[in-house]
């Protein structure tokens, strides 16, 4: 999505106040405190300056080098790497998620990396991954207050600094029944954001829903359940003896993988007992903002 569609809802990160275009070359400049911001091949940079430089496209893309340019190649390496926390059902729930927004609603991927959920989704991100339509700090976020209709944020708060900060400003981004759906780790291994070595939290169910006290609680549940933290634990436990050299590690991690996944599909049943959030991978969360937060 081209920034200029949502150019009025975009807002200063520094003082909130009004963005207009100038140039040519495209540039941004807050009507309010003068503050400039670039624009790089139609993707602005709205970042404040306590927010930093953003994370770099070659370290955003770490690890994704095509050595064997083919289909085959790329599907065998999206296996090997495939996250063994991955949960099976996020795919449909944010598909129905993001197609329940309402019409002219603001629809923004927080954190969305190189993931594409809609063209009609504006991806938000700190990194100049493929796909960011707009690089954004999610402490400092560039939108006008109650402009957004649905946020997705799932994978994102265990790498910020202040996540009660983040949801802060997620609640004052989205307007009155607005919707945000956010997906946490409870049982991964560390695991840095690209680029980064930024991984400072895991929370549980209850974690969760207290991180989103501002908002009214509409649906939570597990986001990868028992045996999927199980592989993950497994996945990491078997490569741990070769760390002694990075490279032999990565290749167990590697080989460890297909070993270790298909433990994933024991949650199709064991999701279903009620102790299951005792010992989940993760869990997600969709909350409503409510009149009363006005």
């Amino acid at each position: 999505m081209n920034f200029r569609r949502v150019l009025d809802r975009l807002a200063c990160p520094e003082c909130h106040g009004p963005l207009r275009v100038e140039g040519p070359p495209p540039a941004l400049r807050c009507c309010a405190c003068g503050a400039p911001y670039r624009v790089e091949e139609e993707i602005p940079i709205l970042l404040a300056g306590a927010s930093g430089p953003p994370v770099p496209a070659d370290q955003a893309e770490a690890g994704g080098r095509r050595v064997l340019p083919t289909r085959l190649a790329h599907r065998l390496r999206a296996w090997l790497n495939e996250s063994p926390g991955r949960d099976r059902h996020q795919a449909a729930r944010l598909t129905a998620f993001v197609s329940a927004a309402g019409d002219g609603d603001l629809v923004m991927d927080l954190g969305s990396g190189s993931r594409r959920l809609g063209n009609q989704v504006l991806a938000v991100d700190i990194g100049r991954f493929p796909h960011v339509d707009l690089v954004a700090d999610g402490h400092r976020l560039p939108f006008r207050d109650g402009v957004a209709g649905r946020i997705v944020c799932t994978g994102v708060l265990e790498h910020v600094q202040v996540p009660e900060r983040v949801v802060g400003e997620i609640v004052r981004v989205l307007r009155p029944g607005g919707r945000i759906y956010a997906a946490v780790p409870f049982l991964q291994g560390f695991h840095p954001g690209s680029g980064t070595d930024a991984d400072f939290q895991r929370r549980t169910h209850l974690g969760l829903m207290r991180l989103m006290t501002p908002l009214a609680i509409v649906e939570w549940g597990i986001a990868g359940g028992p045996s999927a933290a199980l592989a993950w634990v497994l996945r990491e436990y078997l490569a741990l003896p070769f760390a002694w050299s990075r490279s032999l590690y990565k290749v167990v991690y590697l080989a460890a993988g297909p070993l270790t996944s298909w433990l994933r599909w024991l949650d199709v049943l064991l999701d279903r007992f009620p102790q299951a959030s005792r010992i989940a991978c993760g869990f997600y969360v969709i909350a409503e903002k409510t009149d009363r937060l006005e």
